[in-house]
């Protein structure tokens, strides 16, 4: 790929990001760009598959991309509970953001298991798994190219340029988060519960969750079915067995949930409970905050506003001048699209 090339897939990027796309679209839309310019192909299709990520606990709130195979629970299980390597999590937490299957198995894919299981018998020889780290510093998502045999292992100048598009690929991910809701149906008044077991199935489950999973992006969800992020956590809940595993979702009415996952028994049988409920201050307001780019300094005093302190209280808490509280205050309310506080804590911490 020439210089050229690439810069005309970075324009096209930066134009596509302005457009107002929610996550599901924008994907579809950036795939055929990336691959432009890192030529991809996994089978039928050649876009690569997208992960989306709760930045702060970096569990998978959804995948977009090519249909594959593996159910939504398998493919989460695989995530969170078989031992393999290049995983989602894997490179989220790698500095260089960027690491292929030949690399973490030193050159021998057999060693992987997915490969062994999956990947040769479908002609996938070569990966590469992308996080998409934004300018905030935080992981909202990865993307993950594949190579038959017949193409050539994804080299220097592939991995440089990915390196070079995932701020802007996690910019669109992000912005993707505030697009409009697309149902008015009401969020339910009180939690949900449902028990998964070992194998992703449903076991029991209360009266309202079906509600709740009524809301959830990527329905509607027949019986026995899960969304993706119940998997998710359930499944990140069975592999930590002492941590509950927490992630937080944008319902299609446009309000935000939380679902905690704990370890609990059922008979002789090991089972995650998953509860789903409304989003917390606590939960919600670090998200919705970096969602709409707002800097650490923004973010304190955004805190401070929804804790009712005036603007000079503001300043002497976080020993600034007034002038300047109030300038941060200014920014903060073009970031976020509001005219007033009262608004501004309805779009940050009400969801």
């Amino acid at each position: 790929m020439d210089s050229r090339a690439g810069d005309r897939v970075r324009h096209d990027l930066g134009k596509l990001v302005d457009a107002g796309l929610d996550v599901a679209a924008f994907c579809a839309a950036a795939g055929p760009l990336v691959t432009r310019a890192v030529p991809s192909s996994t089978g039928a299709a050649e876009t690569p598959t997208w992960y989306a990520l709760d930045p702060r606990s970096l569990l998978i709130i959804g995948v977009h991309g090519p249909d594959c195979e593996f159910d939504t629970a398998a493919q989460m299980r695989w995530e969170y509970i078989d031992d393999d390597v290049n995983k989602s999590i894997d490179v989220a937490q790698n500095p260089t953001g960027v690491q292929t299957l030949a690399e973490v198995t030193d050159g021998d894919p057999w060693l992987s298991p997915i490969y062994r299981d999956y990947m040769y018998d479908h002609d996938l020889a070569q990966e590469m798994l992308v996080a998409l780290r934004g300018t905030d510093g935080q992981v909202w998502a990865t993307v993950r190219l594949n190579r038959p045999r017949a193409m050539a292992a994804f080299d220097e100048s592939d991995r440089q340029f990915m390196r070079s598009v995932a701020p802007c690929l996690a910019e669109g991910i992000r912005r993707g988060l505030l697009a409009d809701a697309t149902s008015d149906v009401p969020t339910p008044a009180s939690p949900g519960l449902v028990v998964v077991d070992r194998l992703g199935l449903p076991v029991a489950m209360s009266a309202t969750t079906r509600e709740w999973l009524a809301l959830f992006p990527g329905g509607p969800w027949s019986d026995g079915e899960l969304p993706l992020p119940v998997h998710a956590v359930s499944f990140a809940t069975l592999a930590e067995a002492s941590a509950s595993a927490v992630l937080r979702i944008r319902l299609i009415n446009g309000h935000w949930a939380t679902l905690h996952g704990a370890l609990t028994e059922l008979g002789t049988t090991g089972t995650a409970s998953v509860i789903i409920g409304p989003a917390s201050r606590e939960h919600l307001a670090p998200l919705t905050a970096a969602i709409h780019g707002l800097t650490p300094r923004e973010q304190q005093v955004a805190e401070l506003v929804l804790r009712g302190h005036a603007t000079h209280r503001i300043a002497r808490r976080l020993e600034i001048s007034p002038y300047t509280a109030q300038e941060h205050l200014r920014h903060i309310f073009a970031k976020v699209g509001v005219a007033s506080r009262g608004e501004l804590v309805a779009a940050l911490f009400l969801g």
